[in-house]
């Protein structure tokens, strides 16, 4: 495969909107699911890049907001790197793979730590190795890896 669309996605997707199954958004989402929202970030990693915030009490100024940051963020190194060379102490490092703008993807980097009032372990970069050192985690009999974030009140774990 020479690009990073399956024509079958095409197809598939084709399909789905056919039978009314399929919903597009332009920008912002709120509330796709309650407490739950979906966020562009348009001409970034990728044309459609997205994030999702999830805010856990469900409250429009939620206290408990976690961010699933998509490919925006690879690693926690993307969100709290050595500013050293700059002359700060942390700074945003976007990806380096994106067929958009490095602006966008750090206005984007700068949009999701505000929504978790920057406290950086609340953005779950999806490809982090280094998840199952930051929560609990677990490896599955079908040797899959299970991340646990976060619970609800009063549940167990579910990896311990």
């Amino acid at each position: 495969m020479m690009v990073a669309v399956d024509p079958g996605d095409i197809v598939r997707g084709v399909d789905l909107a056919r039978d009314k199954r399929l919903v597009t958004i332009d920008g912002m989402m709120e509330d796709v699911l309650p407490g739950i929202d979906l966020h562009a970030a348009p001409d970034s990693h990728t044309w459609g890049s997205m994030w999702v915030t999830v805010r856990n009490d469900g409250k429009k100024d939620s206290q408990d907001t976690w961010v699933l940051a998509g490919d925006l963020v690879y690693q926690f190194d993307n969100i709290t790197n050595d500013g050293a060379v700059v002359d700060v102490d942390e700074m945003y490092t976007p990806v380096g793979l994106a067929v958009g703008s490095q602006t966008n993807l750090i206005l984007a980097t700068e949009e999701m730590m505000s929504q978790v009032d920057y406290e950086a372990r609340r953005v779950i970069p999806i490809h982090e190795e280094g998840l199952r050192d930051a929560f609990p985690s677990r490896i599955s009999k079908e040797g899959l890896r299970i991340t646990e974030i976060c619970l609800a009140d009063g549940e167990s774990s579910k990896v311990a």
